[in-house]
């Protein structure tokens, strides 16, 4: 629901996906001004089985923008599993996708991470029409999820010049420079 007209900005919902009955699906979307995710985002989007409906941002008209979400389906484990326990069903979905917004334009953005694929739709609500410049991207250029994953590299192994011989056998923090 908007308070006030968009003027210059346009809006960007998140759908709340259809699900089955026995599952849940978690969507999560930010906007972001370029292709690696780079600088200042707009505030992110989320929506699990606890939310009610659509979410919405606003996000500047006439630039383009870089949407990057991911969209995960869950279920509970049988009868065999142990309670309160949810297992990944279908599919982890990531996608990045770009257009140049319309000033007071609102874009309808949904995610589905179903056993059949990933699928992602942004439909314009003025035109009913996806964006004429909707492009998809590399997810990996924005993958931030990733980026946090991403062991750091190795910290130099510190060596000790006073370090008897030997003293590296049982205690292998000690280790004597060369």
């Amino acid at each position: 629901m908007r308070l006030a007209p968009l003027g210059e900005h346009a809006q960007i919902v998140l759908v709340r996906a259809p699900t089955p009955a026995d599952a849940a699906q978690v969507n999560y979307l930010r906007a972001y001004r370029d292709v690696r995710c780079n600088g200042a985002r707009t505030r992110g989007l989320s929506i699990g089985p606890e939310d009610a409906g659509d979410k919405s941002l606003e996000v500047e008209g006439a630039q383009r923008v870089f949407l990057f979400g991911t969209a995960e389906r869950w279920a509970p484990r049988d009868a065999t599993g142990a309670p309160g326990v949810v297992d990944l069903v279908g599919n982890r979905c990531e996608y990045l996708v770009s257009f140049i917004t319309e000033p007071s334009h609102t874009y309808r953005v949904s995610e589905e991470a179903g056993e059949a694929g990933c699928r992602i739709s942004v439909l314009d609500e003025q035109t009913s029409h996806a964006p004429p410049d909707l492009a998809e991207h590399d997810s990996a250029l924005c993958n931030e999820l990733g980026r946090k994953r991403e062991s750091p590299p190795p910290r130099p192994q510190a060596c000790r010049q006073d370090v008897p011989r030997g003293a590296t056998d049982h205690v292998a923090s000690l280790a004597r420079c060369s």
